[in-house]
């Protein structure tokens, strides 16, 4: 959960000194914000960076997020986009590195993650399955090597720890595990 902390504060950041402005570079046909009028019938606010392009777009209907909000880099590739509906995540969010490869997607339903979040290396390859059900962790998460090897697996039950974590050399050979029964560690070995 602290990586996925991490990455939203990542994407804050990324928008820092963008500045209102007015561009053509608009990726929505929906018309900019400019009362709460149009919040209700459905708008979208959006700032742009000093060079004109485009930096997000949020989009809203009935005072509310609705659709998909965007984010963009200086250069214009999109970092990240997330659906809402009725103000509430839904649909997978998508985070994406500078190269405009896919860095993180997490499954949203009705605001609380629902399904495996997943993040990736910048070479492509998958570096964490998160599974969630009803917002927490449920299920084994798996940490993957740059390589494509497993690194460790992790099982979580109603967001406690609770089984045997495991840990990987890159060869594939066990490092050390660790059992946890409600949260807390029983027993490990080395």
């Amino acid at each position: 959960m602290k990586k996925l902390a991490f990455i939203a504060l990542y994407a804050m950041i990324s928008l820092n000194g963008a500045a209102f402005a007015d561009s053509t570079n608009i990726e929505s046909n929906l018309p900019e914000c400019k009362t709460n009028e149009d919040r209700i019938k459905g708008c979208a606010e959006r700032e742009y960076y000093a060079n004109g392009n485009l930096s997000i777009e949020i989009p809203f209907k009935d005072s509310m997020l609705e659709g998909t909000k965007k984010i963009y880099g200086k250069n214009g590739n999109i970092l990240n986009e997330i659906s809402f509906k009725n103000g509430k995540f839904d649909g997978i969010e998508r985070q994406y590195y500078e190269n405009g490869k896919l860095e993180l997607e997490i499954p949203h339903k009705d605001g609380e993650i629902h399904g495996v979040a997943k993040t990736y290396h910048e070479n492509g390859r998958l570096r964490e399955e998160m599974p969630h059900k009803n917002d927490s962790l449920d299920g084994v998460v798996k940490w993957y090597y740059d390589n494509g090897r497993l690194e460790g697996e992790f099982p979580y039950k109603n967001h406690e720890a609770d089984g045997m974590w495991k840990w990987y050399h890159k060869d594939g050979s066990l490092r050390f595990s660790i059992t946890f029964e409600n949260g807390k560690a029983i027993s490990g070995t080395c």
